[in-house]
């Protein structure tokens, strides 16, 4: 398979990804894990390197009235100088990316993720609808009813993916709303990833099968199963509830890669004993290490350990969205506080101050020249989001 990207942002390679990549050209955080194939990698960020991230201050610091659940990455997204946050008091917010100024507010009642692309912010929301939002103005432009709670949208060029409470995939044309193509049923709901190349889907259900074993399963895109594997949890414990990362014609589910095509393990690290989704960036897998207490960079061809940092914190939660990255630098939330490493040799580069608390659950942010962060629980009172940036 391998990811279809844009060399640049004038030169589109592939015309399917045209809407993705444009969105993606102000060096952006589009959609939950960054791209459709949930790697966690965003490549256009380019103000922060290895050589300055030492520096990073607080820019602002913002309360949210409501909370931001798990997977917090899922509901926040970056785009067109703005950051776009879901939370549970039943609105979506636009927040100014340089001053944390709120640009505008709109109604999502128990919103459970949100997109950024082509000028349009993708909200799906417990009252099973997926609303389409005017970037610059929250205004709605469409709203499309779905059969159950849908998952946090998935965009690849002109589609939204959405799979609802119902175990069923639908897919919407990103500008109207109208439906594209067949919905079909799949073997549960939650977030997926899309591969840009063949539209080929793959989830994880809810399905505990053998012995504390997860079953993953594969679609083609007109809905045909094309396998099902059953993939265990690390070191012995019950498997979480992964989101399938995608890369160079692989699946890669914590410590393990399987075949993008036919499902086939190609290898299980023993070393990886991750509680999330690995990232996968320029020829390496990197992964929160839930024993090891740190970062574990693996080979993604053989699952050779590169490095191995520990010593980030207390400890890492059952769950979460896993590390961020961007050139050169791997980005983690760990003993409550957000850590940037080196993506070549994992030496710890900054950790945020202390006193600036984090959730080890979400995934950081990274974009626009400036590093986004929720703080808070799904049983705390309020969130709050805070930006640093290199002053």
């Amino acid at each position: 398979m391998g990811m279809v990207r844009a060399r640049s942002c004038g030169r589109l390679v592939v015309a399917a990804v045209l809407l993705t990549a444009l969105a993606a050209c102000d060096g952006g955080w589009a959609q939950f894990r960054a791209d459709a194939e949930r790697t966690g990698y965003n490549p256009r960020e380019t103000a922060l390197v290895a050589g300055n991230v030492s520096g990073l201050q607080v820019a602002w610091s913002v309360p949210i009235p409501g909370i931001v659940q798990p997977d917090g990455g899922g509901n926040v997204a970056v785009g067109s100088g703005k950051v776009f946050l879901a939370a549970t008091d039943g609105t979506v917010r636009a927040y100014v990316a340089a001053t944390g100024a709120v640009a505008w507010s709109a109604p999502a009642p128990g919103a459970t993720g949100v997109v950024v692309t082509g000028g349009r912010v993708l909200v799906s929301s417990n009252d099973r609808n997926v609303n389409a939002l005017d970037a610059a103005s929250g205004a709605r432009v469409w709203r499309r009813p779905t059969l159950g709670y849908p998952s946090t949208p998935t965009v690849v060029g002109d589609r939204v993916y959405v799979v609802g409470s119902d175990s069923r995939l639908s897919t919407y044309d990103v500008a109207t709303g109208a439906p594209v193509g067949t919905s079909f049923p799949v073997a549960a709901s939650g977030d997926i990833a899309v591969s840009s190349g063949d539209g080929s889907i793959y989830l994880r259900t809810d399905r505990t099968v053998e012995s504390a074993a997860r079953e993953v399963q594969a679609y083609d895109a007109d809905g045909t199963l094309r396998w099902s594997v059953s993939v265990p949890g690390p070191s012995g414990n019950p498997p979480p509830a992964l989101t399938p990362v995608l890369a160079q014609g692989r699946v890669y589910l914590g410590g393990r890669a399987y075949d993008q095509l036919t499902g086939e393990l190609v290898w299980a690290s023993s070393t990886a004993d991750w509680y999330s989704s690995p990232a996968y960036a320029e020829g390496t897998l990197y992964g929160l290490r839930t024993f090891g207490l740190g970062v574990t960079a693996l080979d993604p061809a053989t699952g050779q350990t590169r490095w191995s940092a520990t010593g980030l914190g207390d400890a890492f939660p059952d769950f979460g969205d896993g590390p961020a990255v961007t050139p050169g630098v791997v980005w983690v939330n760990a003993g409550r506080r957000v850590r940037a490493l080196d993506a070549a040799s994992g030496a710890l580069l900054w950790s945020s101050d202390p006193a600036v608390v984090t959730a080890d659950a979400f995934m950081p942010v990274v974009a626009g020249g400036r590093v986004f962060s929720v703080s808070g629980t799904d049983v705390a009172p309020r969130s709050t989001l805070t930006a640093w940036r290199v002053p």
